[in-house]
């Protein structure tokens, strides 16, 4: 089996200067914050290279455009929500871990319309696995996007998966799939929040994001993480 080994790495490695903190009495060295996500893929001896964009907080998102299933399509810039758009990345209609989350954020979507935040869902599934996952797992209520391609999901920094055959619900999975990804972006569409797994495990709760929701709403909370390192 390929060994997969994930870095964090910049073009241009240089470091500025070292800094003495006085309350540590510690040196510690500054670098310019990583642009570009890098993993090594090692397999039959070969080192094949491949890179993920890391989107920052109050900058323009890349665009969406995608078809749904059940006919239609969805673009992100026609999206013009009161508040937020959130955009659910999830790996596909092999996932039973997806099925329980999308099914979660269906339930509570009259809560997040009524905090002004519009719910798309996305994965790079061909139209028959959307119209699957759509039908099967009874998301009649939920918008689904699908046909990401796997430099659309790089360039919003999802980490992509290979296949590991069935699943434990006998689905096959894809030859390459997203992890899933979950990002709030403003009407002008710049990103407010995001949050990315390398795993199907640990993702942001829907009950959490309404909890933050209201904090947001209520104290005009900005964005933050707008800071690249190379800017501290």
């Amino acid at each position: 089996m390929p060994r997969t080994i994930a870095t964090h790495a910049t073009f241009a490695w240089s470091i500025s200067r070292c800094h003495i903190r006085s309350d540590f009495g510690s040196c510690f060295l500054r670098r310019p914050a990583p642009r570009h996500r890098f993993s090594r893929n090692i397999e039959n001896g070969k080192v094949l290279m491949t890179t993920s964009k890391k989107l920052m907080p109050r900058q323009t998102v890349p665009d969406l455009k995608l078809e749904l299933a059940g006919g239609g399509t969805w673009s992100l810039a026609q999206e013009n929500p009161d508040n937020f758009v959130l955009l659910i990345f999830y790996r596909g209609w092999h996932c039973p871990i997806c099925r329980k989350y999308l099914l979660d954020a269906q339930s509570r979507q009259y809560d997040l319309q009524r905090r002004g935040v519009r719910v798309i869902a996305i994965s790079t599934d061909d139209r028959d696995r959307a119209e699957e996952s759509k039908k099967r797992w009874g998301l009649d209520r939920l918008d689904i996007a699908y046909g990401l391609s796997l430099d659309q999901a790089r360039d919003w920094g999802l980490y992509v998966s290979t296949s590991r055959g069935p699943t434990t619900t006998g689905v096959e999975e894809p030859p390459k799939f997203n992890e899933p990804g979950l990002f709030l972006v403003k009407p002008d569409k710049t990103l407010y929040y995001a949050s990315i797994q390398s795993a199907p495990f640990a993702r942001s709760q829907i009950s959490e994001v309404l909890q933050s929701l209201d904090f947001i709403l209520g104290n005009d909370y900005p964005a933050r993480g707008e800071v690249s390192l190379d800017q501290a």
